[in-house]
């Protein structure tokens, strides 16, 4: 059943919560029209989800998850009678949520669960070459502390032949440290470290190579002991820089790449093997499937997104790429428009995320290696990089949108659930607004009633003991008003909730079936 509103809106009523048999209610109210409501107990064991273990094991915290979810309801059910479904403010955030992160939610539970989702990806077996870079200079300089050490030689030797070794030894002492290259040292190492980069590239490329035998001699990545031989990769797999991953997913069999450059160096990458992975194969590809179940989901989400794209592009979605290179902050990137759902980039809103986007996480997350002062310095490729990422969301959330999600059963009641809190938190502020807050002479006067509470100790002299004497100095009412202020305020603020709920437990006839919760032990703890 929905509710539809001026503009278009829809917004989902609040579901009555049915009533199976009292003997099964963890808790109970009654509506102002004399209907009985339960919350049962399969209802609620649903709604403590992950948390049902231990809220079962301690019947307290039972009761107290109980109590909350009766009195939103009981709550929502008073702000349906203020009219509050009404409000633009609960329209929106209702709509909001029909059509982003509840609805993604969704759609993933249903159609990306980690439990029971089914694999059908493609996976690469490389080898690498990892170049570090360097950004220090290693510095040797006379041990700073060499004539301090000198003089204890010459304090505790007594064999002048040893002391005089010893002498000389630490005379010629150094020590060594690392300091940052200034920005002159790091252009001239960038220069020549990726002339080394093309010098390995182009060695590589003559016949007969050893690909293992280059990595052994000159890789800094831990494969080097393996031949450079890496293993299983899969899509955008995330410990892997961005500007390699979208190499290796250009790279054919027996291909090897030009120098990648990345944050902590440059990458070779040889393509050894392309694959298809499935639930039945994951043991053929991966020692530990365990370990590559988040990396596994996290490809196939993406490998959704990239199949949406190629599937809707120029249909329902439209993306403009020369729109990168444009002077215009207007123009529109990204627009996905169908019935029920519409969303859009524009250049000025990437310029204005990236711009709020540190320059290391430029790099690591987007592969964007340079750092410029100015946002519009950067080229189209390199907005590029950071526009793949942008269009995922809007993307996944059309994804789900066409779904059919929406209309299922189990969106619905998480949508009415969500729409329940949100209400009954505008009730919550709507009372709120209610309170009459202590004014200053009201501060005032608790504060003359109760000059006992605000004195400090100061010393005075000393007691015979030698222990400090202490006395009693009163505090200002200046330095303590603004502290009783935030005092009475929350006084005022928790009593009149209290009262208010006191008033809707009567009111609604709520009770809460405590004999009825079921006690668990908690599972014995592992050794």
């Amino acid at each position: 059943m929905a509710k539809v509103y001026a503009q278009g809106c829809v917004v989902f009523a609040i579901f009555v919560f049915a009533a199976c048999s009292s003997g099964d209610a963890l808790a109970s109210y009654t509506d102002r029209g004399g209907k009985l409501h339960e919350i049962t107990r399969k209802e609620a064991y649903r709604l403590m989800g992950q948390n049902k273990d231990s809220l079962l094991a301690d019947t307290g915290k039972q009761k107290e998850f109980i109590e909350g979810q009766l009195l939103q309801r009981i709550k929502a059910k008073e702000a349906l009678l203020e009219g509050l479904d009404k409000e633009e403010s609960y329209i929106k955030r209702t709509n909001e949520l029909a059509s982003g992160q509840l609805l993604l939610g969704q759609y993933f539970e249903q159609h990306y669960n980690r439990s029971s989702f089914r694999y059908n990806l493609p996976i690469y077996n490389i080898s690498m070459i990892f170049l570090q870079r360097d950004f220090y200079n290693q510095i040797t300089e006379p041990d700073p502390k060499r004539f301090e050490k000198m003089e204890e030689a010459r304090a505790s030797m007594t064999n002048a032949a040893e002391l005089q070794a010893e002498l000389e030894r630490l005379q010629n002492s150094t020590t060594s440290r690392r300091i940052r290259k200034t920005d002159t040292e790091m252009g001239d190492y960038e220069v020549e470290f990726l002339v080394e980069a093309q010098d390995i590239a182009k060695e590589l490329n003559k016949p007969g190579v050893d690909f293992g035998r280059i990595a052994r001699e000159r890789s800094k990545h831990f494969s080097a002991t393996n031949d450079g031989v890496f293993g299983y990769v899969l899509p955008k797999q995330r410990d892997l820089p961005v500007p390699v991953n979208k190499e290796i997913k250009s790279l054919s069999v027996g291909g090897i790449s030009e120098p990648i450059n990345t944050e902590s160096g440059y990458y070779i990458i040889k393509m050894n093997n392309i694959a298809r992975v499935r639930n039945s194969t994951l043991k053929r590809y991966f020692r530990d499937p365990a370990k590559v179940q988040d990396a596994l989901w996290f490809a196939a989400v993406w490998d959704r997104i990239d199949e949406t794209i190629q599937k809707e592009s120029g249909k329902a979605i439209m993306i403009n790429y020369e729109g990168l290179a444009s002077d215009d902050t207007n123009t529109v990137l990204l627009s996905i428009d169908v019935p029920g759902f519409k969303r859009e980039i524009t250049l000025g809103t990437l310029l204005h995320d990236l711009d709020y986007t540190s320059p290391p996480r430029r790099a690591q997350q987007y592969g964007i290696m340079r750092s410029t002062l100015r946002i519009s310095d950067y080229t189209p490729e390199e907005l590029g990089l950071f526009f793949e990422w942008m269009v995922s969301t809007p993307v996944l959330y059309y994804a789900a949108h066409t779904s059919g999600i929406a209309e299922s059963r189990g969106f619905r009641r998480a949508l009415d659930e969500a729409g329940a809190s949100i209400i009954a938190q505008n009730m919550d502020d709507k009372i709120r607004e209610t309170i009459k807050w202590p004014d200053a002479q009201e501060v005032q006067e608790y504060y003359n009633n109760n000059r006992e509470k605000y004195t400090r100790d100061v010393q005075a002299g000393v007691n015979p003991d030698g222990s400090p004497f202490l006395v009693k100095q009163p505090i200002s009412y200046e330095d303590v008003k603004d502290n009783i202020q935030e005092e009475l305020n929350n006084k005022r603020s928790t009593d009149t909730f209290q009262e208010w709920k006191d008033n809707l437990i009567i009111r609604y006839q709520a009770k809460i079936h405590a004999d009825r919760f079921e006690k668990i032990k908690p599972p014995p703890a592992k050794k």
